[in-house]
Order: structure tokens, then C-alpha cells, then sequence
């Protein structure tokens, strides 16, 4: 069994006292530390409200953009005018019938190469050959009687009259076989230029009426393009004048081109004039309708102010560049002329030896800071 020891009095005493005292101690730290965070909570809240009313952010420094240029140097560029159009046959041929009659043979077929004089189409030409044989002996027996007449009336065996009358009916005959001949001819349709058979139109059996179409040919030997060039333009060009056509359906191949007509008379429309560009097609690949591009070469421009067409900005209210000027951007409003792959001439807003810048524009704002790369 375990037995305690009681302390003496003085000593209880004591111990009690020395406890009081530590709390004490203890709570006015704790009190003089909330004290303090409330204080530093209110100079915290002023400061801030502080910051509200007097409307003012924290700056950060902004770093100048990086920029590429060239300097303006005087530049040539060739002068040329570029424009779109079809090709065209170099002639286009539409036969029609020239008489009313049956349709005996056809002689071609589409798509096929005829030549020059090539029999086409036959419209009733057996019985047509037979009048003109009948014709032909008609005109031969009244000739003969005329010559017979004519002994006999030296003879003074017929009359005058009967003379007149042998030489009309000879004359008479003579009319009717060359009559016979032309509608001959007529009957039998040849081809007048060497060509593609675009289209037939009728067949063996068939009864046509003068003026129906039987063939249309085309002259692929040659091909044409037609542009429309401006009044400007129209000036600058000249009849032989040497041009180049790209055909899309090549992949741009090029063809050397001249200038066969230029139209004398304006399209009220829109103020152009129609010029025909001439293209040699020897081997007869290249087709009517394909898209071609034709490249007028007008002359070289010296001493010019050429940028790269990237430097060009496009906006609303026109063509824009940046120049550097005292270590800003500086924004110009230009005006251009002539453009060759990606050089573009400017003719006003800018002077020899100014900046252009070419990278690191798109974004850039009027008087904005640059460093020059």
C-alpha cells in the first residue's frame, strides 16, 4: 500500500502563486499579438483604399518589337499586263445545203481531220448528173442545127427568121447545161479548209431544205485568244507584237503568242477593246474553250521604288507599308502601279533610302517602338 506525503503549507502557497503569475504573463502576449494583427489588418485596408481612390496600377515595362527591313534602293521591274481568256478556233466553218433535196451520201464522220476540197456531203447528185448529161445533148444538137441553119441560109434555103429562131434555141440550150452544171456543183459539199469535224448534221436519206446545216469544220492549226484590254492599254499595243500564253490545262505551260487584230471600235459595255492573240498548234493537242493566261510585256521601268508585296498591308482605306523612322514605326499610306511575282512598284508615299519594314509589321501600331534586327 502506497503512502503519500503531504507538502507543508508554505510550500502550497508558493506553488499556487508562481502559477497565477505565469497566466497571467500568458494572456497578455496573446492580447498584445492580436493587438498587433488588427493594426496591421487596418494599415493593410488603408493602403488598398488608398490605392482605389487614386486610380493607379502597377507598371510593367514593355519590350520594343523586333523588326526586319530593306532600304530603298532605286529598282527595275518589268512592265507587264497580264489577262485571262479562251481559245478559239483560228476559223470556224458552217456549211448549210444550198438546195432542196435528198441526201445520198455523207462522206465524213465527227471528230475526223478532213482536207482542202474534200467531197462531204452528196444532195441528190445522180438525178442531177443526169440533167445535166440531158443538158449536154441538148446544147450539142442545137448547136449542130445552128451550124446547119447557118450554111442554109447562106443558101438563102430558110429565112432570117428561121435562122434567129435555130440561134435562141441554141443560146436557149447552152443556159439550161450551164444551169445543170451549177446545181451540180451545189449538190456535191466540199470542205473549204482543211479542219476537225466539229459536228454532222444529217444522214444518207434524209431531205434537206436550202440553208439547213449539214457540217461545221474548224481550223485547229491554229488557235486564238481573245482579251479585252482598256483604252490605257489598247494604246501600248501594236499588231505582231510578241506575247506569252500559259494554259492552265498544262500547268502553265508557256506558248509563244502574237498579236493577230486589234479592235478599232470600243464595247460600250465596258470600255474595252477586244484584241486576238494567234497560237500555233502543230500537233492540233491543244482544244478550243481550254483557259489561257496571255503576259503582255510592256518594257522595263528603271530607276522605280519597289517593296515586297509582303510589306503591303491591305486595309479599308488602302495600302499601307511601316517605315522606321527614329526608332519607331511609322505608318505610310502608298499608292502602286505595276506588280511582277513579289515585287510591287509604289509610285507615291515613300522616298530612296527610307526603311520598309518587311517582318514583324502585322501587328505593329502607328509610332510604335522597334529595335531593327
Amino acid at each position: 500500500m502506497l503512502q503519500t506525503r503531504s507538502l507543508p503549507p508554505l510550500q502550497i502557497s508558493l506553488l499556487l502563486l508562481f502559477t497565477a503569475v505565469t497566466l497571467a504573463l500568458a494572456g497578455c502576449d496573446r492580447g498584445q499579438g492580436s493587438a498587433n494583427t488588427a493594426v496591421s489588418n487596418q494599415q493593410t485596408s488603408r493602403s488598398q483604399k488608398q490605392g482605389d481612390v487614386s486610380g493607379k496600377q502597377p507598371t510593367t515595362s514593355k519590350r520594343n518589337t523586333n523588326v526586319g527591313v530593306v532600304k530603298l534602293t532605286p529598282q527595275s521591274i518589268r512592265q507587264e499586263s497580264t489577262y485571262v481568256g479562251n481559245l478559239q478556233p483560228n476559223e470556224r466553218v458552217v456549211l448549210r445545203s444550198q438546195m432542196d433535196g435528198l441526201v445520198e451520201n455523207v462522206h465524213v464522220s465527227k471528230g475526223q481531220t478532213v482536207r482542202k476540197s474534200q467531197v462531204l456531203v452528196n444532195i441528190a447528185t445522180k438525178e442531177l448528173t443526169v440533167r445535166l448529161n440531158l443538158a449536154r445533148a441538148n446544147h450539142k444538137l442545137a448547136d449542130t442545127n445552128l451550124k446547119r441553119d447557118l450554111k442554109l441560109s447562106k443558101k438563102n434555103l430558110i429565112s432570117s427568121s428561121q435562122l434567129d429562131q435555130s440561134r435562141n434555141h441554141r443560146d436557149s440550150a447552152k443556159f439550161q447545161e450551164q444551169l445543170a452544171e451549177f446545181n451540180l456543183k451545189k449538190s456535191v459539199v466540199r470542205a473549204p479548209i482543211r479542219g476537225q469535224v466539229k459536228s454532222k448534221n444529217t444522214k444518207p436519206g434524209e431531205f434537206v431544205r436550202k440553208g439547213d446545216t449539214l457540217v461545221e469544220i474548224l481550223d485547229l492549226s491554229q488557235l486564238l485568244v481573245e482579251i479585252h484590254v482598256s483604252e490605257r492599254g489598247v494604246l501600248k499595243l501594236k499588231k505582231g507584237q510578241s506575247v506569252e500564253v500559259a494554259l492552265y490545262a498544262q500547268n502553265g505551260r508557256t506558248l509563244p503568242g502574237e498579236i493577230r487584230t486589234i479592235g478599232i471600235e470600243a464595247d460600250t459595255r465596258n470600255r474595252t477593246f477586244p484584241v486576238e492573240i494567234e497560237v500555233d498548234n502543230p500537233k492540233e493537242r491543244l482544244r478550243p474553250g481550254m483557259l489561257a493566261r496571255v503576259t503582255i510585256n510592256q518594257g522595263v521601268l528603271k530607276q522605280q521604288l519597289v517593296v515586297p508585296r509582303h510589306a503591303i498591308i491591305e486595309r479599308d482605306t488602302g495600302r499601307v507599308v511601316f517605315v522606321v523612322k527614329d526608332g519607331k514605326a511609322r505608318l505610310r499610306r502608298i499608292e502602286t502601279g505595276v506588280s511582277r511575282e513579289e515585287r510591287v512598284q509604289v509610285t507615291s508615299g515613300l522616298k530612296f533610302g527610307e526603311q520598309v519594314i518587311v517582318e514583324g509589321h502585322t501587328k505593329l501600331t502607328d509610332k510604335e517602338a522597334v529595335n531593327v534586327k
